[in-house]
């Protein structure tokens, strides 16, 4: 069984895990000018995936929960021209269970711990090195969906254990970060991690009830608004005529 693709890179590859036996191993898919082709990037310390890679940065990085909850890099090494991995551990020793994703700036990324916090793993300048920040939960209640659906590299969005959507943001005005909660749509659970960002105004994520809902800022309103999208409907096949 592989995972959902993810971590798109220069419009000719992106990357999926294989979950089961023989090969649980992060896998590229190519174009080469001709045809696709499969790529083994094998494992890290022969420890298996655990969820889908993502966080794809500068064209050259991505991200990858294994089996023990610890999130490695796989990166571009120009100097030994090939590729590498990296360990960055897991967030004082709390094994990773959702993410990575949300993308921002092409140094920080977030991922979801056992315990249900939300966490950031950011490059720091002033520091040269990798460092974490525990950006925890909102109202204590616990996250259980990857973080998604980054837009101006300031805010994303989770979905908690009530199934309701919450965004965290960056407020230029406090000086921090800061939880909004987004509720759910007419009083139907979500299921699903938010993803499909678009225009820095709109996301979409899955209900309980198994439709597609699209929240988005609206101008004239002035605030936030849900859209649901009803799943395709089947069409009955067609009988033939009697003779």
């Amino acid at each position: 069984m592989i995972t959902a693709p993810g971590a798109a890179m220069l419009d000719n590859k992106f990357f999926v895990s294989r979950l089961d036996d023989p090969f649980p191993d992060l896998y590229e898919r190519f174009w080469d000018g001709t045809e696709w082709i499969w790529i083994n990037h094998g494992r890290p310390d022969g420890t298996t995936m655990k969820g889908a890679p993502g966080a794809a940065m500068l064209d050259e990085k991505l991200f990858v929960v294994v089996e023990d909850g610890a999130l490695w890099e796989r990166h571009w090494r120009n100097d030994l021209e090939r590729w590498v991995w990296e360990n960055h551990g897991r967030p004082e020793n709390r094994q990773i269970v959702h993410g990575p994703g949300a993308a921002m700036l092409n140094e920080k990324l977030f991922v979801v711990t056992e315990d249900g916090n939300l966490w950031e793993r950011q490059w720091r300048n002033d520091l040269e090195r990798w460092a974490l920040e525990d950006h925890g939960r909102p109202e204590s209640k616990r996250i259980v969906t990857a973080p998604g659906a980054a837009m101006l590299n300031e805010k994303l969005f989770v979905v908690t254990e009530d199934g309701n959507l919450w965004e965290r943001q960056w407020r230029n005005d406090l000086g921090r970060w800061a939880w909004e909660d987004h509720g759910r749509p007419s009083g139907t659970p979500l299921a699903t991690a938010p993803g499909g960002a678009m225009m820095d105004s709109k996301l979409f994520v899955g209900g309980s009830d198994g439709h597609l809902w699209e929240r988005h800022w609206r101008n004239d309103l002035g605030r936030w608004a849900w859209i649901t999208a009803a799943p395709p409907a089947r069409k009955s096949p067609r009988r033939r005529a009697q003779r």
